[in-house]
């Protein structure tokens, strides 16, 4: 089940990273943006470029790397890492960005199970009897 959890995670990772690399033409920021100077969408361009590609390192790592991610400490470190950032998120819509006023609770939503994907495979592992061992143990 955390190998499911893990994927599922990874997919939708890569589907959040492919949506924002094309979010610049989508909503056709630098129209949007109008005469505002350069730096800003340079800054603003390089700034969602760098967010993609966290979020296709994250879908790597639970595509690719789910064992690493369950068996070993960092892996379970990285997991509550990115637990984090989307249960973040997930408040964020709701504090900074007043979910109430466009009704988009799906963002909500979404990130709150972002979060829990990668948080109950941590827990399972954490405070199962048979647990998956770390590497060199018996």
């Amino acid at each position: 089940m955390n190998r499911i959890l893990l994927l599922t995670g990874g997919l939708l990772n890569l589907m959040l990273a492919l949506f924002k690399i094309a979010m610049p033409h989508l909503f056709r920021w630098r129209e949007a943006m109008g005469s505002s100077a350069a730096s800003m969408w340079t800054i603003l361009y390089a700034e969602n470029l760098g967010i993609s590609l966290l979020l296709l390192f994250f879908a790597y790592l639970s595509i690719a790397q789910w064992r690493e991610l369950l068996t070993t400490g960092p892996g379970r470190t990285i997991m509550l890492a990115i637990c984090s950032l989307w249960a973040y998120r997930a408040a964020a819509e709701i504090l900074l960005f007043r979910i109430g006023v466009d009704g988009a609770w799906w963002r909500f939503f979404l990130f709150l199970a972002l979060a829990t994907v990668y948080f109950v495979p941590v827990v399972a592992v954490m405070t199962s009897s048979s647990g998956i061992k770390e590497p060199g143990q018996a």
